[in-house]
């Protein structure tokens, strides 16, 4: 694929994904593609970008086809992680047009696209920040001593995430049965701090497996002196939730309730749910990682 073919792919998805603002229709399956257009578009212009500064790309890459299949596995596990806790037991955002049928058809291409967006934010602001400041390649860190004791603790906090986990299942005092809460929302029993205490012990498992097969993290590249990482999150995350999350502002695909701060907001967005997108990328990016080719 030449850089013109590149561009017009890039236009075709962007102007499609904005359809739904010239029509009147909220049919959840139409809104729910559009929006994976959406996603694509973003992610493809991140990734021409990179393209452009690197010669690094994941759509004009040879290995493709592996590419997309690893993509696939990751977004599937990302889509049971976030779903079962945040929205099915967490209740922290649900879908008001979708019914049953609805969710399970469009959850899953909809996670899909929005890992390939997100792993594609992460890369161009990983390239961005890697020339302003260099070292952007992975160090190699040392895997005697301390680090490979830390990264072995950490592959078993595993068990603190199920265990928040299930404490914040039976905390939970659910009106109907779990699966219904798709499209309805119900106070939130259980403090949120039961869910930062599994999500960041899900981010440090996943960043103890992805150290020890050797592959890139976050956390032990920090400890070996390398922040190219962690401020490709921060900068990532605050340019990917404005614009993931104003798309959705004109639509109501999902609706927040139940995090803190929920009435605080930026751009119309809750301060809550901004500041917790980094933790996303935490989590992802280990796993993501994980599951590449050992460097």
């Amino acid at each position: 694929m030449n850089k013109i073919n590149f561009l017009f792919l890039i236009i075709f998805f962007i102007l499609s994904s904005l359809l739904p603002f010239f029509v009147t229709s909220r049919n959840p399956i139409f809104l729910g593609f559009s929006y994976m257009f959406f996603m694509i578009g973003l992610g493809l212009i991140f990734d021409f970008f990179t393209f452009q500064i690197s010669g690094n790309s994941f759509i004009l890459s040879k290995k493709l086809l592996q590419n997309l299949k690893l993509l696939l596995i990751v977004s599937v596990i990302v889509t049971l992680i976030m779903e079962i806790s945040g929205n099915w037991i967490g209740n922290f955002w649900y879908f008001p047009y979708y019914s049953v049928k609805d969710y399970f058809l469009l959850i899953f291409p909809n996670f899909f696209t929005y890992t390939f967006l997100m792993m594609e934010s992460f890369w161009i602001f990983k390239t961005l920040t890697g020339n302003l400041i260099g070292n952007t390649e992975f160090a190699k860190l040392n895997k005697k001593g301390l680090l490979v004791k830390i990264a072995k603790v950490f592959s078993g906090f595993w068990i603190i995430s199920l265990i928040t986990l299930l404490i914040a299942f039976f905390i939970q005092d659910y009106p109907q049965p779990l699966i219904l809460t798709i499209n309805n929302i119900f106070p939130n029993r259980t403090p949120f701090g039961i869910f930062l205490i599994f999500a960041i012990s899900l981010w440090l498992f996943f960043e103890g497996k992805s150290f020890i097969r050797g592959n890139d993290t976050i956390f032990f590249a920090i400890l070996n002196g390398s922040y190219v990482n962690l401020l490709s999150v921060l900068l990532a995350s605050l340019t990917t939730s404005i614009l993931f999350e104003s798309y959705n502002l004109y639509f109501d695909l999902w609706v927040y309730e139940n995090v803190p701060l929920v009435k605080a907001s930026i751009f119309g967005l809750p301060l809550s749910v901004i500041l917790a997108w980094p933790l996303q990328y935490l989590a992802l990016i280990p796993l993501y990682s994980f599951f590449t080719k050992k460097s």
